[in-house]
């Protein structure tokens, strides 16, 4: 099984696609390898690897060492947190270990909550939520356990319940998609610190919470103004396929019929990402602001296994998250990027997608942008 696909299905065990690249990476050296070493082959900033460590490791995928100011490491202190300094060896577990693990927490949640496993051993992949406290917590937890992004349409009178949860996750850096539906009026100002783009719309839209692609929640609009409405019902879809046709529909049809209101202020530059929607996001507000921006991406042909280096001058971009929409169907991600030839001439213009593209030119598993005069 190939690396993009192992990935795939760690993150559908609830890992973010960078400590999935971390923690791949890091088995590779069984014996132990450096934070620095990964840095250099994921592509990823050496601070994002010390995070995905802690992250990995208070998960048992990994343990780490760190070291102390005269460079020695001390044995006593593997796995733990540190205040002066980063990790700098990681010891992966083996995957037979962390798989065993995780099925003894299952099966210890099993016990915890009374519940029978089926005669096949399979778990349905979806929850009845039945009343609206239940889809709060179930909104909530999905929200605090995003590492990447969030995408949420909830009636304006659940905005209160949630604004806690959704400002962690804007100063976890994840990108949170807001819509909120009703006749409440709001200004942009609301949205601030809770939200990276937000629209309101009048109607009555239904519940939607997508978290990093993994896991879905929907219910209907009167679920989440009715704490005593009866026959309504909530569905948790904890299975990715269905969780990325919900982002489907929620990109496709309400987040485009309402109205945007409110927009983040783009990220210092330079800045490197590991998710695409994230990049292309942050193409898309540099693109606005009529900043020059240079892409240098880990790249490789669709279909290929071999990432190079591509770098060019952002003209544009594919995105349905911010206006104006620019895109050939729903949930399209891309960057589009003018390469220079040889001679620092106007090249070739290439499409660049996420780590699943099929329908651009090359698929990517990193993307930094900087300002062109500073490339």
């Amino acid at each position: 099984m190939d690396r993009a696909t192992l990935s795939t299905q760690l993150q559908q065990l609830g890992l973010s696609e960078q400590d999935a690249r971390t923690y791949l990476a890091a088995l590779e050296r069984e014996d132990g390898t450096t934070t620095t070493t990964i840095a250099d082959e994921t592509s990823l900033d050496e601070s994002a690897v010390d995070e995905s460590t802690r992250r990995l490791a208070a998960r048992g995928f990994v343990m780490f060492e760190s070291a102390n100011e005269t460079g020695e490491t001390d044995e006593t202190e593997r796995g733990r947190d540190h205040e002066t300094t980063g990790p700098s060896t990681i010891y992966p577990r083996p995957p037979a270990t962390v798989l065993e693990s995780i099925r003894t927490t299952l099966d210890s949640l099993e016990d915890g909550f009374g519940v029978d496993a089926p005669a096949t051993g399979s778990r349905l992949p979806f929850d009845v939520l039945e009343t609206r406290s239940e889809l709060l917590e179930r909104l909530a937890a999905s929200i605090e356990g995003a590492t990447e992004e969030v995408a949420l349409s909830i009636p304006a009178s659940m905005l209160a319940d949630l604004e806690d949860e959704l400002r962690d996750a804007v100063q976890r850096d994840v990108l949170v998609a807001l819509l909120v539906s009703g006749d409440e009026e709001f200004t942009a100002d609301r949205f601030e610190e809770i939200a990276s783009v937000a629209r309101v719309w009048s109607r009555r839209a239904p519940v939607i919470g997508v978290a990093d692609y993994g896991r879905g929640v929907v219910a209907s609009n009167e679920m989440g103004t009715d704490s005593e409405v009866a026959d309504e019902y909530g569905i948790l879809l904890d299975y990715q396929p269905f969780a990325f046709v919900l982002m489907g529909s929620f990109f496709g049809s309400y987040w485009r019929i309402a109205t945007q209101l409110f927009e983040t202020e783009p990220d210092p530059l330079p800045r490197t990402y590991t998710n695409i929607r994230r990049a292309v996001f942050q193409a898309t507000l540099r693109l606005e602001a009529g900043t020059d921006v240079h892409v240098t991406a880990e790249a490789r042909p669709v279909g290929d296994e071999t990432f190079d280096t591509v770098e060019g001058r952002l003209v544009d971009v594919r995105q349905s998250l911010l206006e104006p929409v620019h895109e050939s169907f729903a949930i399209e991600n891309a960057l589009i990027v003018e390469r220079e030839d040889s001679e620092g001439a106007e090249g070739e213009r290439i499409t660049l997608g996420g780590e699943g593209a099929f329908v651009e030119e090359l698929q990517t598993r990193s993307i930094r942008l900087s300002a062109l005069e500073s490339a």
